[in-house]
This record gives C-alpha cells, sequence and structure tokens, in this order.
C-alpha cells in the first residue's frame, strides 16, 4: 500500500524537476530517425523507445520509471526494515522522495542499485557488476558503484574507513588545485557538460544538509559495538552512509556533487531506523529518540 501511495503520486505528476523535459522528448521519438554517433547514456534511450512502442503517452514513461524506482526503494526499505514507518517517513521528508522525480534516469538506476544491496552482501560481485554496467548505459555515473562495492564491504571503523575519510578530507581541502584531474574523470559521463558550472563559485549546498546527514554516521560510530554484535550487514550501511556524507560535504562547494546522493541516501534510512531501535536499550531513552527524530 504505501509502495502504490508513492508510485501513484510519482506516476501521474506532470512536472517537478525536469519531468516536462522528459515529456517533450518522449513526444518527439515520433519523428526519430536514429541514434547520434555521440549520443550518450544510449541504454535509456533504448528503454524510452521500447515504452514509446506500446504507448505514446509520455505519462505512460513518467508512470513506468516511477513504478520502477518507487517500488524497487519501498520493497528494499520493507526488506531492511526496523521502524519501517519511520524508514518511509524520513524517505519523504528528508527530500529523497522529491529528488526521485526529478533527473528521471539516475533516480531509477539509483532505485535499481538499491535493490541489488542484497548482492552487495552475499559479495556476488559479478552479477552485481554486470547489472551496473547495464545501467551505466542509462546513466554513466553509475559507474562509481563498482569500486564503491570494494569499499563498502570491508568492516566500518576499520584503517580502510578512516582511509577514505582522510583522502575525502585532502581532497576536500585542496579541492581548486585538484578540480582539474576530477573534470578528466567526468569528461565521458553524463556530468561532463556541468564542468562550467562547478568551475564557478557559489551554488553549494547548505552547511545544514551536512550536518544532518552526519546524524547517522555519529550514531553509527557511537553504538558501534552494539552494531558490530546484533547486525553483521550494517558494514556496508555504515560505509554507504559516510561516502553519502562525504559527497554532500563536497556539495558545499557545488549543488552537482549531491546528485551522488541518489546512491547512497538509502543507505542512511535504514540505518538511522535500525540504530533507533535496537541500539537504545532504554525504553524512555528509545522513545525519547523515536520523538525527536519525528520533529527534527
Amino acid at each position: 500500500l504505501v509502495a502504490l501511495i508513492l508510485i501513484l503520486v510519482a506516476g501521474l505528476r506532470k512536472n517537478i524537476g525536469d519531468t516536462e523535459s522528459y515529456i517533450y522528448s518522449y513526444k518527439q521519438l515520433g519523428t526519430f530517425t536514429g541514434f547520434l554517433p555521440d549520443a550518450k547514456d544510449k541504454g535509456f534511450n533504448y528503454f524510452q523507445l521500447f515504452l514509446y512502442n506500446i504507448n505514446k503517452d509520455p505519462q505512460f514513461l513518467i508512470f513506468i520509471t516511477s513504478l520502477i524506482t518507487q517500488g524497487s526503494i519501498i520493497y528494499t526499505l520493507g526488506r531492511y526494515r526496523s521502524y519501517f514507518e519511520l524508514e518511509v517517513y524520513m524517505y519523504i521528508t528528508c527530500g529523497a522522495f522529491l529528488v526521485s522525480m526529478n533527473g528521471i534516469r539516475q533516480a531509477m538506476v539509483g532505485g535499481l542499485l538499491f535493490l541489488c544491496t542484497d548482492l552487495i552482501n552475499k559479495n556476488r560481485f559479478i552479477p552485481y557488476c554486470i547489472i551496473v554496467l547495464i545501467l551505466s548505459t542509462m546513466h554513466s555515473s553509475a559507474l562509481i558503484m563498482i569500486p564503491i562495492y570494494f569499499i563498502v564491504r570491508r568492516e566500518a571503523w576499520s584503517k580502510t574507513t578512516f582511509m577514505v575519510i582522510g583522502i575525502a578530507m585532502i581532497c576536500f581541502l585542496f579541492f581548486h588545485q585538484l578540480m582539474p584531474g576530477f573534470f578528466d574523470l567526468l569528461q565521458n559521463s553524463s556530468y561532463s557538460e556541468y564542468k562550467d558550472v562547478i568551475s564557478q563559485k557559489g551554488g553549494g549546498a547548505s552547511f545544514i544538509r551536512v550536518l544532518v546527514n552526519s546524524v547517522p554516521v555519529i550514531l553509527a560510530y557511537i553504538k558501534r559495538d552494539k552494531l558490530k554484535e546484533l547486525w553483521p550487514e550494517s558494514n556496508i550501511f555504515i560505509n554507504m552512509a559516510i561516502i553519502n556524507l562525504i559527497f554532500i560535504t563536497f556539495a558545499l562547494y557545488n549543488w552537482i556533487f549531491a546528485r551522488f546522493q541518489i546512491y547512497f541516501q538509502f543507505y542512511n534510512i535504514v540505518l538511522i531506523a535500525y540504530i533507533i531501535k535496537n541500539c537504545f536499550d532504554n525504553i524512555n531513552v528509545r522513545n525519547f529518540v523515536y520523538y525527536c527524530f519525528i520533529i527534527c
């Protein structure tokens, strides 16, 4: 029922973010003569053409992408549920639901990769890698999840964790010096067109977003022994939350880095709900944290 409501709200929308651009481009498929040789993210073009041959109404595209995106996210939240109502509540109120209706391609890819979390848990790299490669044809930024796979499988708060944090801090402090190399990495991705935008100063995320996204990481560190005892899978969720925090910190320079949250923010939701339910033994303290969470 939760998934159905969110699918209907998202699937029947007429605007929000770049929805109108996708509606416009879908309508143009009727005059489509073929792919440009240098066209990027061809996988999504094939996906649209497949849908267009079934139904030429652009609302069909919006509904199907919403069905895949919201269905994948809610199913996976339900699979790793602790306080499921808190997870859904956070998904909506933190803005993730709204963001999932913008950047349709990346949101759908992010939802499907979140659905594949179990492959990371079971150390099934080959099928996970194949899925990432396929999804990267829809949004090439998905390729970042291949190296991320090896990082998040390491034990949380190990030397690897602190090494990643240390490297991120150095890169943050020397961002403008390292930016040319970063552009080289982006040149063949969906974000290459944002080179000039990233180069400009200003337009970054609010520091409050950094504080909010640091809460699950801080709580996970405080309750690290409890999490290790109760939840062996927590390593993946903690490490994903740390990487999410790193990207939103870099978003202080420019908003484009916040778009990578689409791949990591859902792990925040699962992690904080689990900590609230299982890591506060005193019922009064747990209830206090529960309602403070809702208010905040």
